[in-house]
């Protein structure tokens, strides 16, 4: 594996961890997000299943929430 550190590895590495200077363009999402489901995923005897976690999307959804309350 290259060392990260090495002078040849950054010069190679320049051009993929560079930002653009003219900054963002992709469209931003809007507000207020659509709501998350948090999945709970069980296996038993019939197989896999899959049931909303109410408690988690919400505890989810509320921070969400906070972090787009604070930009």
């Amino acid at each position: 594996m290259p060392d990260p550190s090495s002078e040849a590895f950054q010069q190679r590495a320049a051009g993929l961890f560079a930002l653009p200077a003219n900054g963002y363009r992709r469209p931003h999402p809007k507000f207020p997000l659509p709501r998350y489901v948090v999945w709970f995923t069980f296996k038993d005897d019939d197989g896999f299943h899959r049931e909303p976690d109410d408690a988690a999307s919400a505890q989810w959804n509320e921070r969400e929430r906070d972090v787009w309350n604070e930009l």
